[in-house]
């Protein structure tokens, strides 16, 4: 499964899933995407900053983050959870970040 992923995305997406999880499993339901656009907004350099990044597995990577605070980007939030919108420029599109409040 992730040869054929890594091959239609020309090796943009690697190694999607455990080799693991593949194995035991009697079907799957896959979805990926790779979508190229640039920002709308650029992170300004000075809001860049360095922090550990840690995925499942327990895996950490030093990697950079934006730490903005743009009253222009589309933020709302409830009780249940908070959602952050950054949208593509010459696009109809939008990255949406949905973080629950409860796990």
């Amino acid at each position: 499964m992730n040869e054929f992923i890594t091959m239609t995305t020309e090796g943009k997406i690697k190694d999607f899933m455990p080799e693991d999880i593949v194995s035991g499993a009697h079907s799957l339901v896959i979805n990926t995407i790779y979508f190229e656009a640039k920002w709308e907004q650029d992170s300004s350099e000075e809001s860049t900053i360095s922090r550990t990044f840690r995925s499942t597995g327990n895996v950490q990577k030093e990697t950079e983050f934006s730490n903005e605070r743009d009253e222009s980007r589309h933020y709302t939030e409830d009780e249940e959870m908070e959602v952050l919108s950054l949208r593509y420029k010459d696009t109809s599109s939008a990255f949406n970040i949905i973080l629950p409040k409860k796990m």
